[in-house]
């Protein structure tokens, strides 16, 4: 479906192609094949590594996801209220202690630093503790880890 809803879209043929099968077998195919100039893969840290190096034997780029840190992409024809509250619940839902939880943030330069100051506005006024602090929880590592991640 992904295909038919972006050619619909306007999205060039072969611009985006979805290939089946085993992933670590058709993986391998694709990622060492000489034709590929650029591979984009999210995953774990153990496969990561085996896709640089399949990736390096042809010079073809790559960009990694490794380990759980899963982006959130807001453009700047988005609801930036409705966005703003996607982007805080996919950190901040579970104290952000979830293996698909929103840790990498890609927003539109034309709309960044709006988006940003409202962001950190909202940020700032949550507070450490339980559920009656924070709508999202208390966070689960000391204060201390905290400040030491210098969190802005």
């Amino acid at each position: 479906m992904l295909p038919e809803y972006l050619a619909e879209a306007g999205l060039p043929a072969g611009v985006c192609n979805v290939v089946c099968g085993p992933g670590k077998e058709t993986g391998h195919l694709l990622v060492s094949h000489p034709d590929v100039a650029h591979i984009t893969f999210t995953g774990s840290v153990v496969t990561g590594k085996a896709v640089m190096h399949s990736a390096a034997d042809h010079v073809a780029s790559v960009t990694l996801e490794l380990g759980g840190k899963s982006p959130v992409v807001v453009l700047a024809d988005a609801n930036m209220d409705d966005a703003l509250e996607g982007v805080i619940k996919a950190i901040f839902a579970n104290s952000g202690q979830v293996c698909s939880a929103g840790s990498r943030l890609i927003i539109e330069c034309s709309c960044a630093e709006q988006f940003l100051e409202k962001l950190v506005a909202r940020v700032r006024g949550f507070g450490f503790g339980g559920f009656a602090v924070s709508r999202f929880g208390g966070f689960k590592y000391p204060y201390r880890h905290y400040i030491k991640c210098n969190i802005r």
